[in-house]
């Protein structure tokens, strides 16, 4: 038995081993890219929280500071409201009570000693007396309500935004005893000094916006100053007012931002707004740290995953292909081929037990085949020398009455080669006029095996010639054939001719000699 041709080596791409590889690696890099993704979402998520919380703080620091602030200043007005000079320019009943002159020179040095931006001086009845540093243009109605509620006694404060700025309005009432003798109102202008002072107790970049979306103050330094104002002229900067914080662009840096009313609950028409800025810088910088680290631990993971998932499969595929040269060999005619079946895991062991053992049938099977195959080969040599041999057609048909085996002697009776019969109906080859034999060839009646009737066949040059036919049945497998002898009685049917006709001639000397003896005999009689 010649050898197989041995298995085409497989592309290494198309390998379980690379299969393996890239799978881990694959799902390796899913879940580092899965985690990273995660633990950079925990941590923004985190940070903005924390900075929410921070803003939060900072925001009632800075509430903290301008309430310490108003009552500072409203405990230094109420000082200079208290002084007997200062309510004697009040009283118009005093020396110097009504003297504009006198009190406008009383309000400068009062505003000088407040440190305030500007100082409101009104008698009793609201009326402006004094107004150092009063904004020009400025509508009185802006500080009306606070002066207002100190002339009946209230002292107040409220962030106002005056003039394109913001101040801190303070407003005190000037009494005696029960009586209200005017007020005295200060206004400290809230700038960068104070909104780099809040930023310093606060941690966060302070910005104060007047009305308009205006920058009147702010802690924030070039670039990001000049990049802010910009922005906060687009009214969506400031909308959602006391919403949670969100992280923002400013320039080329990154804030976490929130929005602050200024004058009160709600956001007054005369106040603005706080802007705390937080800078995102360090937390990106911790996430672009993390992010390194996760890719540094990611990259020797995946190169110790993808080294391991090579050598488990390498493990994995040495007695699969061990198995393969065997299955090779066996191909090849080497059936005493067999495979180490005590080592691997314990799925090869099994596996490579298995092989071996159906190996051994194999050879066994196959050593009983090449003898079957032997014998059949000398019976089908003695079946065909015999064959060949007969003076008589022999001709197998399936049992759709097709032609499969054909001997020399049926070609010389039909005239076709084997080639040319092989699959044609047997049918076929016999004349029309015997109906009821076509029908037995065609349907394999069980009422003609055994039988022997004589017919009348048709050659490939459509001239007919006579033949005895007998058929017999056989089985191979669940395949029913029939085998037919055929042969040709034209010498017989010529024979069976000429004996009758000498039969005839011998009859027909008979009579004349029977004749002769009657003449003659009646001759004799007539001669005598």
């Amino acid at each position: 038995m010649s050898a197989s041709p041995r298995a085409p080596q497989i592309p290494w791409h198309r390998r379980l081993e690379a299969r393996v590889m890239v799978a881990a690696a694959l799902i390796a890099a899913l879940s580092l890219a899965a985690v990273l993704f995660a633990a950079g979402q925990v941590v923004r998520r985190y940070s903005l929280s924390r900075s929410s919380d921070d803003l939060d703080a900072a925001r009632a620091a800075f509430d903290t500071l301008v309430d310490t602030r108003a009552r500072f200043a409203a405990a230094q007005t109420r000082l200079i409201a208290e002084l007997p000079v200062f309510r004697a320019t009040l009283d118009p009943a005093s020396n110097v009570g009504g003297d504009a002159e006198t009190i406008s020179v009383m309000a400068e040095d009062y505003c000088r000693k407040l440190s305030a931006g500007f100082c409101i001086v009104t008698d009793a009845r609201g009326r402006w007396i004094g107004a150092p540093g009063w904004p020009a243009a400025t509508p009185q109605a802006d500080v009306s309500p606070l002066i207002a509620s100190a002339r009946v006694g209230q002292p107040g404060r409220q962030v106002l935004s005056l003039a394109g700025g913001l101040f801190l309005v303070v407003s005190e009432p000037a009494m005696f005893a029960e009586e209200v003798l005017g007020t005295i109102t200060a206004g400290y202008r809230l700038d960068d000094a104070v909104a780099s002072e809040l930023a310093l107790a606060t941690h966060s970049d302070v910005t104060l916006v007047c009305t308009g979306g205006r920058l009147c103050g702010s802690s924030l330094r070039s670039p990001a100053r000049e990049a802010l104002v910009p922005l906060l002229a687009r009214t969506a900067w400031l909308e959602g007012i006391g919403n949670a914080p969100a992280l923002r662009k400013v320039g080329r840096e990154s804030f976490v931002s929130a929005v602050y009313p200024l004058g009160g609950p709600g956001r007054a028409a005369a106040g603005g707004e706080l802007l705390l800025l937080r800078n995102w810088a360090p937390t990106e910088r911790a996430l672009n740290d993390m992010e390194r680290w996760f890719l540094l631990i990611g990259a020797a993971v995946l190169i110790v995953t993808v080294a391991g998932s090579l050598a488990v499969s390498r493990r994995l595929t040495r007695p699969l292909r061990r198995l393969a040269d065997a299955a090779d060999g066996m191909a090849g005619g080497l059936w005493t081929g067999r495979v180490a079946a005590d080592r691997g895991p314990a799925e090869t062991r099994s596996v490579a037990t298995a092989f071996n053992e159906m190996a051994v049938r194999l050879s066994h099977w196959h050593a009983e085949a090449t003898a079957r195959a032997a014998q059949l080969e000398d019976a089908y040599e003695r079946f065909h020398a015999v064959t060949e041999s007969a003076n008589d057609a022999i001709v197998s048909v399936d049992a759709e009455g097709r032609i499969v085996f054909w001997n020399r002697r049926a070609q010389e009776v039909f005239g076709y080669t084997e080639q040319e019969a092989a699959g044609r109906p047997l049918a076929s080859l016999i004349v029309e006029t015997d109906g009821e034999v076509r029908r037995y060839l065609a349907e394999a009646d069980a009422r003609w095996i055994g039988r022997t009737v004589e017919l009348t066949g048709r050659r490939q040059d459509a001239t007919a010639v006579p033949l005895e036919l007998s058929i017999s049945t056989w089985k191979a497998a669940d395949a029913v054939f029939h085998t037919a002898v055929i042969r040709d009685i034209s010498e017989r049917r010529e024979s069976q001719a000429i004996l009758r006709e000498r039969e005839a001639q011998l009859r027909q000397a008979q009579k004349m000699e029977a004749i002769g003896r009657l003449a003659g005999g009646i001759a004799h009689d007539f001669n005598n």
